[in-house]
């Protein structure tokens, strides 16, 4: 994702998690894999989702924070309780956009 980041023009970035959260759903929709965006669940929303045969993975969004803020949002919100029916294996990805580097510079991963 970085490498796809560092392409474009600094002044092209907007200063919002949304702004990287668009960016990471387009990558992945046109990489043809099965992603969602703002997944609603009683508690709040899923930044992104994705589908596979084998497992499910959920994604937060940070900006200028941290990852495992990240995870402990989808924890404390039990975002992955809209996905429990599937009985596949759900990840947690926690991801840090960092506003002056338009980069990732924190990432963590937590499941089965």
């Amino acid at each position: 994702m970085d490498r796809l980041l560092a392409l474009m023009p600094y002044d092209l970035f907007i200063k919002q998690e949304k702004h990287y959260q668009n960016l990471f759903y387009l990558i992945f929709k046109l990489a043809g894999i099965k992603v969602s965006a703002e997944v609603h669940t009683q508690r709040g929303r899923v930044d992104a989702s994705i589908e596979m045969h084998n497992k499910i993975i959920i994604f937060e969004f940070k900006l200028d924070k941290t990852a495992k803020v990240a995870i402990e949002q989808i924890k404390q919100k039990k975002y992955y309780e809209k996905f429990s029916d599937s009985n596949l294996p759900i990840y947690l990805v926690g991801i840090n956009f960092n506003s002056q580097s338009r980069s990732v510079d924190d990432w963590l991963s937590v499941g089965d």
